[in-house]
């Protein structure tokens, strides 16, 4: 019953997303998907090959993760466990949210390293990559009202953004520095929900509280690991700023494509703006990335809405179903693997 609850909300979850899609079609017209489709092949090999190099560079970030926390896995697993984690992250409402437990799975499964530590090292490895994507865009920011003040019709827009990080920040500072408090109430809060797992799913055992309060304790000495390790930190936030930087270079690509050059710094500064929307319950924040994209541009350049959604189409379709094939098939890989 659960199980086909799920996919009914994921199903609804992408049905929306598809009506977002149609709806700012409708609003632009439909010349952007004749934009979108008219561009030439070089560039649509070339924005696959910047989205591709992005992932990649997160991927490594995870392998580093992994030697942070004293769980060595190898960079080729790494790097699929860090696809399959993309796909599963595009096809789960919320994102990150639901996407992240369900990588742990496949790192268990894969690999020896325990759930709770796949679920440390695939949460760090994302939070950092997050944070930096954002660092990015604001020194993009910078860089636009130093050069011809275009940015100050996104300042608003940033700041909000900047406040509701600041806002999330303080509270997981919070939770840090109370996480010994914080180890005690997430055992006596997850015992009753992974007893009813264990009760439902097969091969899972019933755990009592002192067996929760053992994989807590281990997710927060990994999350410890981690934070003792700055050179590690710092190689992570290398890696989650470059492929940021590559996977911004595939919306620059895209637009130029259509006929709408806009400044690389733009693309980066409107890239982690835009993935606010990603808290919609569509996948992959479907519909709404799309639009909070062409909105950004239309605001900020001199772009036709409908040559500037040309632009966003054909860079989502590639940013969204290349990771999911490339990240479908690598979990499939993951699955069989373990079966073996």
């Amino acid at each position: 019953m659960r199980t086909r609850l799920g996919v009914r909300r994921a199903l609804l979850g992408f049905l929306a997303g598809v009506g977002l899609v149609a709806g700012l079609i409708a609003v632009v017209g439909r010349q952007a998907v004749a934009t979108a489709t008219s561009v030439p092949l070089s560039a649509v090999v070339v924005t696959v090959a910047l989205v591709a190099c992005g992932l990649l560079l997160w991927g490594l970030g995870l392998w580093v993760v992994f030697d942070a926390i004293e769980r060595p896995v190898g960079v080729g697993p790494s790097i699929a466990l860090s696809l399959a984690g993309t796909a599963l992250n595009a096809v789960t409402p919320f994102g990150q949210v639901g996407g992240d437990p369900l990588t742990a799975g496949l790192i268990a499964r894969a690999t020896r390293v325990e759930y709770e530590v796949g679920l440390a090292a695939i949460g760090a490895t994302n939070a950092v990559i997050r944070l930096v994507s954002v660092a990015v865009g604001l020194v993009g920011v910078g860089v636009l009202l130093l050069r011809d003040g275009a940015g100050a019709a996104i300042l608003p827009t940033a700041g909000a953004v900047v406040l509701g990080i600041t806002v999330v920040l303080g509270v997981a500072l919070l939770a840090w520095w109370r996480r010994v408090v914080l180890v005690g109430l997430l055992a006596s809060a997850l015992t009753p929900v992974a007893r009813a797992v264990g009760r439902v799913v097969p091969r899972v055992p019933v755990p009592d509280r002192e067996s929760v309060r053992a994989r807590v304790d281990s997710f927060v000495a990994s999350l410890e690991r981690l934070a003792d390790a700055p050179r590690h930190l710092a190689l992570v936030a290398l890696l989650g700023c470059l492929g940021e930087v590559a996977v911004a270079g595939a919306l620059w690509i895209a637009l130029s494509a259509v006929g709408a050059p806009v400044p690389l710094s733009l693309a980066v500064v409107i890239l982690p703006i835009a993935r606010v929307a990603a808290v919609l319950p569509t996948p992959g924040g479907t519909g709404g990335v799309e639009s909070m994209l062409v909105w950004l541009l239309v605001v900020t350049t001199d772009t036709a809405a409908a040559t500037a959604a040309g632009g966003v189409l054909l860079y989502r379709l590639v940013a969204f179903w290349f990771p999911l094939g490339v990240g479908g098939l690598a979990a499939v890989g993951v699955v069989v693997r373990g079966a073996e």
